[in-house]
């Protein structure tokens, strides 16, 4: 069933970006959360209603994680001078 929500979910996540280009409009994560939520409170059955959420939850999520400062963005290079066990020489 979980499967079946998260195809669901990408399914409604692709037709929401189709659905700007086809209107010419810019594709954008604000965009997409926007129709996304449009389209939640339309009046769905509960499985879209439940694929809708899951689709919003995600999209917020990959906002959180592009957002400057985000502990994905940062990268850890080591100093010149760290010692590394398991480097081999």
């Amino acid at each position: 069933m979980k499967e079946n929500y998260e195809r669901l979910r990408d399914i409604l996540i692709g037709k929401t970006v189709l659905g700007l280009l086809s209107e010419k409009l810019p594709v954008s994560w604000h965009a997409v959360l926007e129709k996304l939520e449009a389209t939640l409170n339309s009046g769905l059955d509960s499985e879209k209603t439940h694929a809708a959420m899951l689709a919003i939850k995600e999209v917020k999520e990959e906002m959180r994680r592009r957002e400057p400062g985000h502990a994905g963005h940062l990268v850890n290079i080591p100093a010149a001078n760290d010692s590394d066990d398991t480097t081999q020489h």
